[in-house]
């Protein structure tokens, strides 16, 4: 066996196809029966096994194969990079570093073991992108003086059709956190932490019309990375900015929720499996008031919500005051992310987009300042893969052909931010119309 494939998820499906098209031999681990179901049904040659990370085979799997792509939720990155390390195999991942990743870089190395991470959308292609203009500046004697990235995975505009004008291609709970944690970034020289209870306070409109024309957009930072800053050789910018992108009025919608205690993470005892079953609407009345048969609900709400109506409207048309009994998941937080991945999922006819937006401002010897803009619009198939999966899926498949064949030859915790990785991508993206535009204006 050549490569081991752990989750079976979203955006899995251009993955499998890039390792199918191109003759790579793969197995498939998932803990979810139905992701397994899926996966012979479309390669019914696969290997697949129905197993946790927990399974005291999967060392052994790891073991039969040369590369472990890992596409497992984030928090179990630590745990199987350490197992590739003990099994001296490669692993490619989409996710973020963690400090707890970093602490096993140098028994990787030691090891001569790649741990290739943040090789999706986001991070992944936004590196790539940013790394092709940084170097070019650099073997030009430039400086860039000033670094402003934003991405959003996004419903097309024509299917943005509910209170939130958000659906989900990918992690539900990722997408909903994403908008409630702390973040931070560099301006004048200066660096600005975000607290995590500030964060949905700081949205404000992003101008994305030269390569997404007649849309309005909003965006808040993102968390901040100092590592990136030595990565892109950047550690004397001036503005080093990364955000997230959301439909204008997203931001004001995900306040109502976390006003109306949607966003807790404590366990509360009538969300457990075994509790009555519950509505939604006494749910909401639960969290308000303390009683789950409130009869004037929506006026406890607006009293705790800034009397914003528009909120109560969003609560409403996402089915929050509805009778329609919930799925209990433990706590309102992952109540709420099991309820908007299932009513918020896109039908076969829609499409998804990606969007991402690089400024990037330099000055070249002897020449005035001026910023490239580096823009990138994927539309989703309908019925097909999301665009989502696409930006994640093909650049994950496009690195484990190069990995296996020996063409990338560093070793412990590396970001694809180098000419031997980011070119042949976007090289070979374009064989699937993923190709970002550039344009120059005078600042």
């Amino acid at each position: 066996m050549t490569v081991l494939v752990l989750g079976a998820g979203m955006v899995s499906g251009p993955l499998f196809e890039y390792l199918h098209l191109h003759k790579i031999s793969f197995t498939v681990v998932s803990c979810l029966e139905t992701e397994v179901q899926s996966v012979r049904g479309c390669y019914p040659d696969v290997v697949c096994h129905c197993l946790d990370v927990a399974d005291p085979k999967l060392p052994a799997l790891i073991s039969q194969h040369q590369l472990v792509i890992n596409i497992l939720p984030p928090p179990l990155m630590p745990q199987v990079a350490a197992m590739c390390v003990d099994q001296g195999r490669h692993m490619l991942n989409p996710s973020y570093i963690s400090p707890e990743l970093m602490q096993i870089h140098q028994r990787a190395v030691d090891s001569g073991v790649l741990l290739l991470c943040e090789c999706g959308l986001d991070p992944g292609l936004d590196h790539m992108l940013a790394m092709e203009v940084i170097d070019k500046v650099t073997a030009s004697k430039g400086q860039v003086t000033s670094f402003t990235s934003w991405c959003g995975g996004l419903p097309a505009p024509e299917s943005k059709d509910n209170p939130l004008q958000y659906k989900f291609s990918w992690n539900p709970k990722g997408a909903l956190m994403a908008s409630c944690r702390e973040a931070g970034y560099i301006q004048n020289g200066q660096k600005v932490t975000v607290p995590a209870s500030e964060l949905i306070n700081k949205a404000h409109p992003v101008d994305t019309s030269s390569i997404l024309p007649g849309v309005e957009l909003e965006g808040h930072p993102n968390k901040m990375y100092p590592h990136y800053l030595k990565a892109y050789g950047l550690e004397t910018v001036s503005t080093f900015f990364r955000g997230t992108l959301r439909y204008k009025g997203f931001c004001d919608t995900v306040k109502g929720l976390i006003q109306a205690g949607l966003y807790s993470q404590e366990s509360l005892p009538l969300l457990q499996p075994e509790a009555p079953p519950l509505s939604w609407r006494s749910l909401m009345s639960y969290l308000v008031t303390g009683s789950t048969d409130m009869k004037d609900v929506e006026e406890k709400l607006l009293s705790k919500d800034e009397h914003s109506t528009s909120r109560l409207e969003a609560l409403r048309g996402l089915g929050l005051l509805s009778d329609t009994l919930l799925a209990k998941e433990k706590t309102p937080f992952d109540t709420l992310a099991a309820h908007l991945l299932h009513s918020l999922a896109y039908r076969p006819e829609e499409r998804d987009m990606i969007v991402m937006q690089h400024d990037i401002t330099y000055q070249l010897p002897g020449q005035r300042e001026e910023t490239k803009r580096v823009g990138l619009v994927v539309y989703g198939d309908p019925g097909g893969h999301s665009a989502m999966a696409k930006t994640v899926g093909y650049p994950l498949g496009i690195v484990a052909q190069m990995i296996l064949k020996g063409e990338i030859k560093q070793s412990g915790v590396v970001l694809p931010t180098t000419p031997d990785i980011y070119q042949a991508v976007l090289t070979a993206l374009k064989d699937f119309g993923i190709t970002a535009t550039e344009s120059v204006f005078t600042t």
